[in-house]
């Protein structure tokens, strides 16, 4: 599009003396003609504006560059990522045996403190994915599901209480191997930052080991080994906080707490005198606490 602007032109009328030194009336004349030309610079700038306006549609739809505009970042869309963090483990358990007993017998009556807690800790990474939708009105709701590989372990060892010069002394190994979320997410978009608070289902399979040494009168005859694996089913709940560093690029850091529900621990090995060991078992519940940073890369 082509704008024609007249102009009017400063006269030299005279030398620049006489422009300076002339009558007020030709003072004035050299004035009015300023004016104009000031007038018609701006309509040219104001014209060169309005072309590049009228043509930015045009310039996209050539797949030219269009013209910057500012919008609010939206967290609607699908999302992939991974994370790390750190856990705490705690199987609050009881300590049973039905050693010695030929047929039946009343479980943990060789312990005088049969309810014990045996606390973990460590590391852990994974993946995680979810969609998130945002409302008009700020709110963005979504759900996320997560899987992490573990490396949160406790160790404890426990003796026996028998009458006589006998004891058992049982040290416990449990450690969680992996463990998963998937979560329904709540919160509010301040822009590129977005609080949220998470819940939702949870699950994990963890590994058991059990040395148990007989000591008698000081002498130790020999240590039995068993192991044991289960999957434990609960829930989770928790908080977090994700911030956008670009359009697609966002970093979160959350807490959760997985009640990972009860499970029987029941040992099976070999004892040391050559028969087989199963006569100890752990029934524990099994509560987790994560603390976590991640990355994400949502496709908005």
């Amino acid at each position: 599009m082509t704008y024609s602007l007249a102009c009017w032109p400063l006269s030299r009328e005279g030398s620049s003396v006489t422009f300076l030194t002339g009558n007020f009336h030709g003072i004035r004349r050299q004035l009015s003609r300023l004016r104009s030309v000031v007038a018609c610079v701006t309509c040219l700038v104001a014209g060169a504006a309005a072309t590049g306006v009228m043509s930015a549609p045009a310039a996209a739809a050539s797949g030219g560059v269009p013209p910057y505009v500012t919008e609010e970042f939206s967290w609607t869309g699908v999302y992939f990522g991974g994370h790390l963090g750190y856990g705490w483990a705690d199987w609050d358990g009881t300590l049973e045996t039905t050693a010695g007993c030929p047929t039946s017998c009343v479980v943990n009556s060789s312990y005088s403190n049969p309810n014990r807690t045996l606390s973990g800790d460590g590391i852990f990474g994974g993946l995680q994915g979810g969609f998130n939708w945002q409302t008009r009105s700020g709110v963005v709701l979504g759900v996320e599901a997560d899987v992490s590989w573990s490396d949160v372990s406790g160790t404890a060892t426990y003796d026996t209480d028998l009458d006589g010069p006998s004891i058992w002394s049982k040290k416990h190994d449990l450690s969680i191997d992996y463990f998963g979320t998937v979560r329904g997410r709540v919160g509010y978009g301040f822009g590129r930052v977005l609080p949220y608070v998470t819940g939702g289902l949870s699950w994990g399979h963890t590994n058991g080991d059990l040395a148990v040494t007989y000591i008698r009168n000081g002498v130790t005859p020999g240590t039995s080994y068993a192991s044991t694996s289960e999957n434990h089913f609960g829930w989770s709940a928790g908080a977090g906080v994700e911030i956008a560093v670009t359009e697609n690029v966002t970093v979160k850091a959350e807490y959760l707490h997985l009640d990972l529900g009860k499970q029987d621990y029941l040992f099976k090995g070999e004892c040391y005198c050559g028969v087989p060991f199963d006569t100890d078992s752990f029934p524990s519940d099994l509560t987790v606490d994560t603390v976590k940073v991640g990355i994400n890369y949502l496709f908005n």
